[in-house]
């Protein structure tokens, strides 16, 4: 039995990624799904689309469950995703 190769464990490590990339985005394109029925309910209750406080509170709690990363790391990616979510939700302010 030979050995595994560094391009083979590249490739396989590369093939990983791509799955889980392609989970992320199962799961970004689910998230503004949920979004846009937010901004629905959102516009029927009166309520902003800004919510500084609950975005810092996720924030928050996600820093605090991944080692891996800093907190500015965290803040980085889901300031993103958050706008993201916003223009979803948006769209039940523009779109009648």
């Amino acid at each position: 039995m030979e050995a595994p190769t560094p391009a083979a464990d590249i490739s396989k490590w590369r093939d990983e990624i791509d799955k889980i990339d392609d989970f992320f985005m199962h799961l970004l394109r689910r998230r503004l799904f949920f979004s846009k029925l937010l901004g629905d309910a959102k516009k029927q209750g009166g309520v902003d689309i800004e919510e500084p406080k609950r975005e810092e509170a996720i924030i928050t709690r996600l820093s605090r469950d991944c080692a891996e990363l800093t907190r500015a790391d965290v803040e980085t990616v889901w300031k993103h995703i958050f706008e993201l979510s916003k223009r979803e939700q948006l769209q039940a302010y523009v779109i009648q």
